[in-house]
């Protein structure tokens, strides 16, 4: 059932397989789930109706329950740890979020090109760009209505110095690249982005995870620590001071040896494909689009002779066509993102 739900939630439009849900729901599960999320007292007051004994359905990845549990999650958080208290925080969230939508990190020049007008889409290949584009804004998570109340949160979003006070200008992920699904393309990709979020979890513990000390209250994290180990991990700003609430063992020993910078990375270069990479999945996307008109042209067409034998004599020759326009537009996107060599 967790793989189903996994599989389901991921299942991105038209990209990727949807998922049957059948017999897998039953009247009570759906029972807790509207119980949890509303604030009803009284449960016996909900009678769900339904015709067969299961809810059964076809999903797909539609981007809004999935990402955005925070809600859940912090009900959760509340009931363990009753009553909340901002000054001495004992449970908190963190967000994880690879595309954050409060800046364009996609651009090398972010926020500053010259905006252009949108167009009038005349015609359905008009159409199906936007499309993608309105749906892979669905499935990002929205900041501005992820949090109600002033609970302890953090953000932790894909990053890149390239020295102190300077952002490298190259967007920092990888399979970012073609509307986020780069990591399809090589696996040289998908290793850059789990070091450099290694790298970023590392510095989010050493620099942000923490909490302030105070001397006249100390928070319960803090009552045993050892004057050596206030030394080691103290963080001093301004008049206050800091501890994190993980510490990072590996940081005292790369003090020691004069390697705890932040913006130190252990993948450096950014990875680049080969252009002889499309040379070679052409036939074979090729093949696809060609069969996948097949499919379209007997479905669509199947008592409509002469239309059907015209249409496969020409599919060939639009299956070429549209194989070209989805690698030229795959280049451009790697081009400018200074991925292709």
């Amino acid at each position: 059932m967790l793989e189903l739900c996994t599989k389901a939630t991921g299942a991105f439009p038209i990209g990727l397989a949807p998922r049957q849900f059948q017999g897998k729901l039953s009247k009570e599960y759906i029972k807790n789930c509207i119980v949890r999320n509303l604030p009803i007292e009284d449960r016996d007051a909900i009678v769900i109706h339904l015709e067969e004994e299961h809810f059964d359905f076809t999903n797909v990845d539609g981007g809004t329950i999935n990402n955005e549990p925070y809600s859940e999650v912090v009900q959760t958080l509340e009931e363990m740890n009753p009553p909340y208290n901002t000054e001495l925080p004992m449970f908190g969230t963190i967000m994880i979020d690879p595309f954050p939508n409060f800046y364009d990190q996609d651009r090398p020049n972010g926020n500053n090109e010259t905006f252009t007008p949108p167009k009038f889409q005349r015609n359905i290949w008009d159409v199906l760009p936007k499309l993608y584009a309105a749906l892979k804004e669905q499935v990002l998570v929205k900041h501005s209505g992820s949090f109600y109340k002033d609970y302890f949160r953090l953000l932790v979003f894909p990053i890149k110095w390239e020295q102190k006070g300077k952002l490298n200008d190259h967007p920092p992920l990888s399979c970012a690249a073609l509307g986020g699904f780069g990591g399809f393309l090589d696996v040289e990709f998908r290793k850059h982005d789990f070091f450099l979020g290694r790298n970023n979890a590392r510095n989010f513990l050493r620099a942000f995870f923490m909490l302030e000390y105070d001397v006249e209250d100390i928070h319960p994290l803090f009552r045993n620590l050892s004057p050596e180990s206030m030394e080691a991990f103290k963080r001093v700003s301004g008049n206050s001071t800091y501890f994190p609430i993980i510490p990072d063992i590996n940081y005292l020993w790369e003090k020691e040896n004069g390697d705890a910078s932040p913006f130190k990375y252990t993948i450096n270069d950014f990875p680049q494909i080969d252009p002889n990479y499309f040379s070679k999945i052409e036939p074979h996307l090729r093949k696809r689009i060609k069969k996948m008109l097949g499919h379209e042209i007997r479905s669509r067409l199947s008592k409509k002779v002469i239309l059907r034998l015209m249409a496969n004599l020409f599919s060939g020759y639009f299956a070429k066509r549209m194989a070209k326009t989805v690698l030229d537009l795959m280049k451009d996107d790697l081009r400018k993102r200074k991925m292709l060599k």
